[in-house]
């Protein structure tokens, strides 16, 4: 029977491709304070939620590459929820 395998903010290190993350969850914190969230339900695209209220917010995620893997740039993310 086949095997199905969902990954969750998973590393490994097994010589395939990189998986796309399927569900991703990371508070957004500034001076101790949450600010918002960054959020990945596959499959809908990478959303940036308020934390002020909960709307959904206009950020376009960008991607970096950092340690052979490939995530979201964080800093981009926090930055236009504290501006």
């Amino acid at each position: 029977a086949p095997m199905q395998v969902v990954i969750l903010n998973g590393v490994f290190s097994n010589g395939y491709p990189s998986f796309e993350m399927a569900y991703y969850l990371k508070p957004m914190t500034f001076n101790t304070q949450i600010c918002g969230y960054l959020i990945r339900q596959f499959p809908s695209d990478w959303t940036v939620f308020s934390g002020a209220d909960g709307r959904p917010l206009e950020i376009n995620v960008k991607f970096v590459s950092a340690q052979g893997c490939v995530r979201p740039d964080l800093q981009t993310i926090s930055n236009a929820l504290t501006s």
